[in-house]
């Protein structure tokens, strides 16, 4: 046991033994739907399914697993599905000696699989001496449908989902679809539908109009079935952050799956990228955390784990958690490209194009590789190379918002300003109600002299998202710089009011008031700044001095002013 008491106990996936290659899925869905069930016993820890599954098909000890998932105790087995008829062995090992601590072939008809797996997971619970949830008479495996066939056609559309490539997420939505249609009551192909589109839109193969409607729908009969179900919390949460912006809702649904299954990683994680947003580091990373503590092998939250050090300018923790993405899957795409982002800040261009230059061959057909291509070249000042790339990606998604935002760039970087004007006039045209285009073309129109359309612009992408951490001061800047102080000064104190722990509220009110002569309160922003920033997130540091430098500047301290930049 461990310290705490709990025993550490990780299910592996069950062999497929079936003749049948398209029967996968079952041994797959059979080995999560125990390892769910075991999650709720009294005194276990349960690695997530994503950790459970970095060892499919891998021949490594039983020791080395247990050391990879800091577990003392394992479950594996095997299955074997012919028509409806269902074949389970499954074995408790312990780690330390190899010893079997207990073991059970089950033959069973496909119908009972639900009270199969609630035996499975009593008859190990019983093995381990331990406690089951109170009331002991508590069914573990709670049937999610009365439907095999329902139940069939979902675990394969999670099989696919999980694949997280376009091809994956469309073969999904077409099982979860047929599930329903054999159950429409079927809470998780509900859910599953709503993480499908999100996921799409998340991916860029979908533009967030066509793809929000759909998952929101989803989400909200999900739950109309099932108020208690954390995944469909989660997949609304998701809903309310990716499409619609509002963060005070989703941060609401996220608490409540997390309260009603606090073992589900999922829920840490997309809770996670939204405290980003909302500029809430050190939070972010707290749950992070604990994802990863529930799914240490998962590469999709090493990697969010990854993006969130480099953000904080924890490079080195960024590169470990790289790596270990990476261990568990070398393909991995993002893996991949943020490892080629570490690489050229370490001044190695040459390793980061060869990288990126791998996942291109590696995925040819999907553009998010074509437009993480010309993100570096235009990193590189190769302009027109990178149009090259941005244009490929848009050969194979006309309407890819990602790579449409590297040619503006790239356009406004070569002074190319009508060029990049029109892509913006064109991404507006495509997803009107993203907060992205509105606001960094208010930013380009600024650069420009047209201190109205930009105001207009920026004021549409603050109705759309008031809190997005990514666009917090650039509308009180244009004020300032604009003739209006008073107005700037209002919009300033509304982004301290409603992100009091972002850090760049603070400095943003600073900067506004050194602009206004304030001196005292711009010295009393930067130190409610500094006070904000922790140690583990300097990325806003350099920001913080050169406003302090400014502040002494004007204040008729030029050596001192000298003495901050120089340090810069």
């Amino acid at each position: 046991a461990n310290a705490d008491g709990t025993i550490a106990l990780a299910v592996l996936p069950f062999s497929h033994l079936s003749d049948d290659p398209a029967n996968e899925y079952f041994s797959d869905g059979m080995t999560e739907e125990l390892l769910n069930a075991l999650a709720q016993v009294k005194g276990l820890r349960v690695p997530a399914r994503t950790s459970a599954f970095a060892f499919k098909g891998k021949n490594e000890s039983i020791r080395k697993i247990g050391q990879e998932l800091n577990v003392g105790k394992v479950v594996e087995g095997s299955v074997r599905k012919d028509g409806n008829k269902v074949r389970i062995t499954a074995q408790l090992i312990n780690v330390a000696d190899g010893f079997h601590l207990w073991s059970q072939t089950y033959d069973r008809e496909l119908a009972d699989i639900f009270e199969l797996q609630e035996e499975l997971a009593r008859a190990i619970a019983e093995a381990l001496k331990l406690q089951l949830l109170d009331p002991q008479t508590a069914d573990l495996v709670k049937p999610p449908t009365d439907s095999v066939a329902a139940y069939n056609l979902y675990l394969q559309g999670r099989f696919h989902w999980n694949k997280r490539n376009e091809e994956g997420f469309e073969k999904a939505i077409d099982y979860f679809e047929q599930a329903l249609e054999a159950d429409p009551q079927f809470a998780l192909a509900h859910v599953g539908i709503a993480d499908a589109y999100s996921l799409l839109a998340s991916y860029g193969y979908q533009l967030p109009q066509e793809a929000a409607g759909p998952a929101r729908q989803a989400a909200e009969r999900a739950l109309a079935i099932n108020d208690t179900l954390a995944e469909a919390h989660t997949a609304l949460a998701m809903v309310e952050e990716e499409f619609e912006q509002d963060f005070d809702a989703a941060e609401r649904g996220f608490k409540l799956a997390i309260e009603l299954n606090p073992s589900y990683a999922t829920a840490h994680h997309w809770y996670a990228t939204l405290l980003v947003d909302m500029g809430r580091n050190e939070e972010a990373l707290e749950k992070i955390e604990t994802a990863l503590a529930l799914d240490p092998l998962s590469p999709i939250i090493n990697m969010a784990a990854a993006s969130l050090y480099q953000l904080m300018g924890q490079h080195e923790a960024a590169l470990t958690h790289t790596e270990k993405a990476l261990e568990i899957d070398p393909d991995f795409q993002n893996g991949l490209e943020l490892l080629a982002a570490l690489r050229l800040l370490n001044g190695d261009a040459a390793g980061a194009e060869a990288l990126i230059r791998q996942v291109v061959e590696q995925h040819p057909n999907d553009q998010r590789a074509y437009v993480a291509y010309g993100q570096f070249l235009h990193s590189a000042s190769r302009f027109e190379a990178a149009v090259e790339e941005y244009d490929k990606a848009l050969s194979l998604a006309p309407n890819g918002l990602g790579a449409l935002f590297g040619t503006a760039f790239v356009r406004e970087l070569q002074g190319r300003w009508d060029e990049a004007a029109a892509v913006y006039e064109r991404m507006l045209a495509l997803a009107p109600e993203a907060v992205g285009p509105w606001g960094l073309y208010g930013i380009h129109l600024y650069a420009r002299g047209q201190t109205e359309a930009a105001l207009e612009h920026l004021n549409r992408a603050h109705q759309i998202s008031p809190n997005d951490n990514n666009l917090v001061g650039a509308l009180a800047m244009v004020l300032q710089w604009s003739g209006q102080p008073e107005a700037a000064l209002a919009e300033a104190q509304r982004a301290v009011a409603e992100l009091p722990e972002c850090v760049c509220t603070h400095a943003v009110h600073g900067l506004v008031l050194v602009h206004q002569g304030r001196l005292a309160e711009a010295e009393a922003a930067l130190a409610r700044g500094r006070e904000t920033v922790s140690p583990g997130d300097p990325g806003w540091q350099p920001f913080l001095d050169f406003l302090e430098g400014l502040i002494h500047a004007a204040a008729g301290r030029p050596e001192d002013a000298a003495r901050r930049v120089e340090a810069l």
